[in-house]
């Protein structure tokens, strides 16, 4: 849930999860709306999590974090994952954000 109430000039919203109304209401309302995103890492629950991979084992990752779904990206495959992060900036364009914050 995101409190839009709250006193505060500047709201941070997961890019993949805030709903389009609560983005444009903020805006409407004259706050500056961020979008997070996880750049260093795969989470599989991601509406993009395939654009990761052709198959399981070509996924650009290192090491997989605390079994929850989410493994840390192999930066050293840039060319692999900037067509994704790409998608990702242009998503938040899109929807209208101020800005992003590129988070691991």
């Amino acid at each position: 849930t995101i409190s839009t109430g709250v006193n505060a000039d500047v709201f941070v919203l997961d890019l993949h999860d805030a709903p389009q109304s609560k983005i444009d209401a903020l805006l409407n309302n004259g706050k500056v709306v961020l979008c997070l995103f996880s750049a260093g890492t795969y989470e599989n629950w991601r509406d993009d999590w395939d654009d990761f991979f052709d198959g399981f084992n070509n996924i650009p990752t290192v090491a997989d974090i605390g079994g929850w779904g989410e493994w840390w990206l192999d930066i050293s495959r840039i060319g692999e994952l900037k067509p994704i992060m790409s998608s990702r900036i242009q998503m938040a364009k899109d929807k209208g954000c101020d800005g992003i914050e590129g988070g691991v």
